[in-house]
């Protein structure tokens, strides 16, 4: 049998690595399941894709900077 917390620690390891791939990924499942389920439920599932970039310690839109970072050897 799987060993599901060392899998979801490597997800999470990876998630860390490239957080602008995770959130493109969350984004065009978050727009498919919308369109599967005739935008009646957009809240909701915007709500539990931002719950799954959290748990997986995302939290930045692809190309957005924290305040001050900006410029800082990039």
């Amino acid at each position: 049998m799987p060993d599901f917390g060392e899998l979801l620690n490597k997800a999470k390891q990876m998630a860390s690595e490239h957080p602008d791939q995770v959130v493109k990924g969350v984004e065009k499942l978050e727009d498919l399941v919308d369109k599967q389920t005739g935008g009646e439920h957009g809240s909701q599932i915007e709500s539990a894709g931002h719950m799954v970039e959290n748990f997986l310690g995302v939290h930045e839109e692809p190309g957005q900077q924290n305040p001050g970072q900006q410029n800082q050897g990039q």
